[in-house]
């Protein structure tokens, strides 16, 4: 595999465990706090619905970090660089800069970041 391939993957299975973990405290909540039965968690339905969580948390990050771009280069905070606009420099004072950086892993974008 390629190595954008891997970095690509890489940050979709971040956005999967993370809310995959979400949702795992969200069961254990449920389970202490509001003495739900375990046989729910164990459903078919559950987990159907489950997956489609991870999913929507993947697709809403991604929207986010895609938005965050957008808001970082009207703000002149990401400038294209080269002439492939496959090259992205970052500046060091980027609020969103985490889902900026998110944003540029998903598209398969070089980022150069300043030295700091």
């Amino acid at each position: 595999m390629k190595p954008f391939s891997v970095d690509v993957l890489r940050a979709y299975l971040l956005m999967a465990s993370l809310a995959a973990s979400a949702l795992a405290l969200c069961v254990v909540a449920a389970n202490f706090l509001f003495w739900v039965p375990e046989g729910i968690f164990l459903t078919s339905r559950f987990r159907i619905c489950a997956a489609a969580v991870i999913v929507g948390s993947i697709w809403l990050t991604k929207w986010l970090a895609s938005r965050a771009f957008l808001a970082a280069l009207a703000n002149h905070q990401v400038v294209f660089h080269g002439t492939e606009l496959k090259r992205v420099v970052l500046s060091d004072t980027c609020a969103r800069r985490p889902l900026v950086l998110l944003h540029l892993r998903f598209s398969r974008q070089y980022a150069e970041l300043p030295a700091r």
